[in-house]
Parts: structure tokens; sequence; C-alpha cells
């Protein structure tokens, strides 16, 4: 396979190729304005290429990875809310009410979901790698709030706009996540200890 290391190879139709698959879904959806005819269009409009609009839709057959979507201080903005500090944006069971989370067992998407404690009968799922993430947006609502600053409430809303969508499910419940909850976690990350916003 060719890598972009290899100078020789640039310009080559195994570069074309790559260059286009792999930067083809990101590029696409944020071209302005709709294009029947690709080689006129281009020829009239040779500028027209904006920031990023909006992500590819999950719908389609190979969901785009929008790179570099967030600027830095976004990007830190997410972290430090969502995934390094003490806070978390949770996804839930729509069965589940927020006094139900205290002491839930918070099942991360890079980990292996734990075992919830006898105490507890609740798993929830952190939002990272699901919902929202540094290149990735399960939606295009959600992209725009983590944009700009935003409050939990806000990310929440979007969230569960999408969640609406029934496309995220437990599979060992085969539950629908239909809920988002902003929550305090424990110092370990694995179980809520408070609900903030929800």
């Amino acid at each position: 396979a060719a890598g972009f290391g290899g100078g020789d190879l640039v310009g080559a139709d195994a570069f074309c190729l790559a260059v286009l698959v792999g930067l083809g879904p990101t590029v696409l959806p944020n071209v302005d304005g709709p294009a029947r005819n690709w080689a006129r269009w281009f020829r009239r409009q040779p500028r027209r290429f904006v920031a990023p609009k909006r992500c590819l839709p999950d719908d389609w057959p190979a969901s785009g990875i929008t790179l570099f979507a967030l600027g830095g201080v976004a990007a830190r903005r997410l972290a430090n809310r969502l995934a390094t500090g003490e806070t978390r944006l949770v996804l839930a069971a729509e069965w589940l009410a927020p006094r139900d989370l205290v002491g839930a067992t918070v099942a991360y998407a890079t980990k292996p979901r734990p075992s919830p404690p006898a105490s507890s009968r609740a798993v929830v799922h952190d939002a990272i790698l699901r919902t929202v993430g540094f290149t990735l947006f399960a939606q295009d609502c959600i992209y725009y709030t983590v944009r700009h600053p935003w409050e939990p409430k806000e990310l929440i809303l979007s969230t569960e706009t999408y969640l609406r969508s029934k496309r995220l499910v437990e599979v060992e419940t085969g539950r629908a996540l239909r809920r988002a909850f902003f929550v305090r976690v424990s110092k370990d990350g694995s179980t809520v200890k408070e609900v903030l916003v929800g």
C-alpha cells in the first residue's frame, strides 16, 4: 500500500486515490453549494471551500472523520468538561431517573464494560466516542454546540435530539439510550457521584 511518505508516488494514481478516499468524505459536505457537473462547477467557483459547516450524516455508508473540527480552545474545553476532569456527559436508558444515577457504574467506549456492583443496578454510558469527540459528532447540532462556549443544558438538549432516533442501544439489554445527563464522577471515573444537570 502506498503511504503519504513515498515521495516518488506523489501524483501517481495510487496517491490520488488515497487522497480522494482519505479526504473526500470530509471535504465534500463542506463544499458550498450543490455540484452535479463537478468540472464546470469548479471552473466557475474555484474558491468556494469554507470552514466546516456540517458533518456527514452518520447514515452515510462510510461516516466521515472530521479532522481538526475544533480549535484549540474548544478542544480543551471539551476535554476538561467531558474527559479529563470530574464531570462527564453520560447516556442512559429512558427508564432511569436522575435519582437512579447516583452510584451508577460508568461504562466507557475504550474500556471493557464493567459489571455494576451489587449496590447499583444502573449502568450509564460515557458520551465520549459515542456521540461526541474530537473527530466524532453524531449530529450537526452536537457539533455546533461544542464549537462555541456551551452550557451543559445545551449539550444535553442537542444530544437527546440525536438519541431520539433510537440509534444507540445497550447490547446487553437491547434498550435504547434516550437520556443524557451531566454528572460528577468519582476520582477514578467509575461511578456517578452527583447529577448536576439532567
